[in-house]
């Protein structure tokens, strides 16, 4: 306590203080996600510092452009860190005001510097976020009115988040704009009425007081709303918005606490305490919030019901735990709260496709697709979901459309692949396979699935050269054991082909197709008890396995069990009166395995 009363006789430890324990600041250094804005921070002011140091030498005549280049240097990384560094020119611009300092052509290059590599950021910026960050999609309908009414209203929620900060939460309810009711325009008066009152008492408040406010409005104004936010389409303001905008806001009262405590002593260093400690317990508080994923959205539906972003990211964060039926139900909470959201109809078409309900996430799927049309992850589910009810056609276009607008896309270039194999069109479904390896080397699943496909294509030896690569890849490949097999196999390379086959069922003891084949390769190698074994535990496993019977009624027959081999070809009879016919004629005859 006695160290916060110290503090408070200061001005700037007061407002360090303040700064440190606020609760608004909670959002910024509590959430993992805006460590980019604890970074800004720190080097923004680190610049700022330099710059008064600078300013401070060239005062007291002493030429020294230490600081100078110190504060740009440090501006860098202000910026990399995140672009609304790029209002620290004002700030520099301020600092010759409050100081009384002309600014002339000196003072102007002096700042040019920052400004161009503010501009140069906040261009490149704007262009990556058109670009990649969706929002040259972002349509906010907002007309130049719309969005002053915005601008002043969130300066007043601001100052009032500072003054009392109760209910804080992660997504604040989106206001209603309308510029066509009068009432809308009460914060815009407001603003107007302050800004005449400090003007008219200026030389009263004084130069530091007017800056203050300077500082405030202009470190906020990227997030006013001039510039389109993605934010914007569910919220107008976020506490961590005034990170550091909230600076000017706190050293005006820091400053009135100082000459306040000069003038009734300790009393005023006691509440200043007092309001220390109350900060300090609403931050801690507030902490609790983001403990997790979860606590963030579960705060944020309690505070703000209709917040669909916070239905939508509680489902998918539900989801990835594994409690699918509780994220579909936040997924269809979002949609009734905002039936056009492209990611809560992808989201809910993709959790009801991992469900089973196929035909149900086709039309999510497809709803996404109208909402947001170069949207890859929605073609690429619903391509999956074409897939798996055998709409093979429509999957490939899907798949297509998927990959064309998202080129780096693997997985879609390897189902794309599956999807022409399906087909017949086995050459398309080589050369999507390729090109999924080509996006993604390590692809162990397109390896195996290439040497599956060139094996339709009847070329062995490449098929056995892609089922190695994805062995080498993923050791525990059942299903590339198996191909590796049959590859193996059909070269005439019959050991190699019964390892193979060994080590896919040795993974996958349940393997029927692989057991299926080593029973054929016993066959050929003239192990006829061991191709009856194998045989035998394929239909085990699979008991309408037809090329098992197949197979294994061949075995019957070489061994010499005629009678055995019979019952096989009525087996298969009642399964496939073709296939029944071809063990018949052969039965008798030395023929080879199937």
């Amino acid at each position: 306590m006695v160290a916060i009363i110290a503090a408070w006789r200061t001005r700037g430890m007061a407002g360090g203080a303040i700064f440190a324990v606020h609760p608004v600041q909670v959002e910024t250094v509590a959430w993992v996600t805006e460590r980019k804005n604890v970074l800004i921070g720190f080097f923004f002011l680190l610049s700022l510092l330099s710059w008064i140091r600078f300013i401070r030498d060239e005062e007291r005549g002493q030429r020294s452009w230490f600081y100078y280049v110190l504060s740009l240097g440090l501006y860098l990384p202000a910026l990399f860190s995140k672009t609304t560094a790029c209002t620290l020119p004002a700030a520099l611009v301020l600092v010759f005001w409050v100081k009384k300092i002309p600014m002339g052509a000196k003072r102007w290059l002096q700042v040019l510097p920052y400004v161009l590599l503010s501009t140069g950021m906040g261009m490149l910026a704007m262009w990556w976020e058109k670009h990649h960050q969706g929002t040259g999609e972002l349509n906010l309908n907002l007309s130049l009115v719309e969005r002053v009414l915005i601008a002043s209203r969130a300066l007043w929620f601001y100052l009032e988040k500072l003054v009392w900060p109760v209910q804080l939460t992660f997504s604040y309810p989106k206001w209603k704009i309308d510029a066509g009711n009068p009432l809308q325009y009460i914060w815009l008066l407001a603003c107007l009425i302050a800004a005449g009152c400090i003007w008219r008492r200026r030389e009263k408040l004084g130069r530091g007081f007017i800056a203050a406010f300077v500082f405030f409005i202009a470190t906020l104004m990227p997030t006013l709303g001039f510039i389109p936010l993605y934010t914007f389409t569910y919220t107008y303001a976020a506490d961590h918005y005034q990170y550091l905008a909230c600076i000017g806001p706190i050293a005006i009262f820091a400053a009135a606490s100082y000459k306040a405590a000069y003038r009734w002593g300790w009393r005023v260093d006691i509440a200043g305490a007092i309001i220390l400690l109350v900060l300090g317990v609403l931050s801690w508080k507030q902490c609790h919030v983001y403990k997790n994923a979860e606590t963030i959205w579960r705060d944020t539906l309690k505070k703000n019901p209709y917040s669909w972003m916070a239905h939508n990211n509680l489902g998918i964060m539900l989801e990835g735990e594994g409690r699918a039926d509780e994220a579909i139900e936040h997924y269809k909470e979002a949609l009734q709260l905002k039936a056009d959201h492209a990611e809560a109809n992808n989201n809910l078409g993709s959790a009801l496709l991992s469900q089973g309900k196929f035909y149900e996430s086709i039309g999510f799927l497809r709803r996404a697709i109208e909402v947001k049309a170069n949207y890859p992850e929605a073609y690429y589910n619903l391509g999956a979901a074409y897939l798996i009810v055998g709409r093979y056609q429509d999957a490939v276009e899907a798949f297509r459309k998927c990959t064309k607008i998202k080129p780096a896309f693997a997985e879609a270039y390897y189902s794309l692949g599956s999807a022409y194999v399906k087909l017949g069109r086995v050459e398309s479904g080589v050369e999507a396979f390729k090109q999924a390896i080509k996006v993604k080397p390590n692809f162990a699943e397109a390896w195996c699935d290439l040497g599956a496909a060139y094996g339709v294509l009847s070329q062995w030896e490449t098929a056995a050269e892609a089922c190695k690569h994805s062995i080498k890849l993923k050791p525990d490949s059942a299903e590339a054991h198996c191909n590796l097999g049959i590859a193996f196999g059909k070269l005439g390379r019959w050991d190699e082909a019964t390892g193979a086959l060994k080590d896919a069922i040795k993974i996958r003891p349940a393997y029927s197709e692989a057991y299926n084949y080593l029973g054929a390769a016993y066959g050929m190698l003239g192990r006829h008890r061991d191709a009856i074994a194998a045989c035998s535990e394929a239909v085990k496993l699979k008991p309408n396995f037809v090329d098992a019977h197949y197979n294994l009624g061949i075995s019957y027959y070489m061994s010499g069990d005629r009678g055995s081999a019979i019952k096989e070809y009525k087996i298969i009879e009642a399964l496939d009166v073709q296939k029944a016919n071809q063990l018949l004629g052969v039965i008798g005859q030395n023929s080879s395995p199937r």
